[in-house]
């Protein structure tokens, strides 16, 4: 998270590649191209959640919904920045992940 978060504070092409993929997901029909770019990350963040679920480290709840909430705050934040030309900076990683945690 620490690396996403500080890559969208520092760096325009990346912020601008999660709203594409958001972009993607929202208006293009072909399905096979969403999850090219989607579906692996929200499988890697899933493994990494049932793996904090059972350490008692996360919280309960379907590993792939909280999957893609966290995914959908990190396009959210990086929507914020692209919009406000990086004014918005995510001051605590812990805002990112926090609802994760048990």
């Amino acid at each position: 998270t620490e690396t996403i978060v500080s890559g969208m504070n520092k760096n325009k092409e990346l912020v601008e590649e999660f709203i594409l993929i958001t972009k993607l997901q929202v208006e293009n029909d072909d399905a096979r191209i969403v999850q090219q770019y989607c579906g692996v990350p929200i499988f890697c963040v899933t493994k990494i959640i049932e793996d904090g679920q059972k350490s008692g480290e996360f919280v309960d709840g379907d590993p792939e919904s909280l999957s893609k909430l966290f995914w959908s705050y990190i396009q959210g934040i990086a929507l914020l920045i692209l919009r406000t030309n990086g004014k918005y900076k995510v001051q605590n990683n812990k805002m990112v992940y926090g609802f994760l945690l048990a």
